[in-house]
């Protein structure tokens, strides 16, 4: 088993991967899977995946009224992050040192303002 990160092991995980309480809603385009996000309002709603590698990232869908991230890697609070910083989809987060392993990403929703997790 390799114990360093390589560009080429990366792979994507849809919104589809992540496991989530009933606070978030699955959304898709029409025939678009790659238009999917999960989307709450709810403070203290929580979803995450887990995964193997070193990096990752987090894509949302930014607007002005879009609220605040909670991201914990491995159950450690890591930052919070803001999603009204923009429009339209973009990276808000990534960390890209981590431990070559087995991993745990969650994103908590912090205000009443929706989250859009894009995936």
């Amino acid at each position: 088993m390799p114990n360093s990160c390589k560009q080429n092991g990366l792979y994507s995980i849809s919104v589809d991967n992540f496991t989530y309480d009933s606070s978030w809603t699955l959304n898709r385009n029409t025939g678009t899977e790659d238009a999917s996000y999960l989307q709450s309002s709810t403070p203290g709603s929580k979803l995450f995946c887990e995964f193997y590698g070193c990096k990752v990232a987090l894509y949302v869908v930014q607007n002005s009224n879009s609220g605040r991230i909670k991201i914990y890697i491995d159950n450690v609070l890591i930052q919070t992050v803001s999603t009204n910083t923009g429009s339209g989809v973009a990276k808000v987060w990534d960390k890209l040192d981590l431990k070559y392993g087995s991993h745990k990403f969650e994103a908590e929703c912090e205000t009443t303002n929706t989250i859009q997790i894009y995936g």
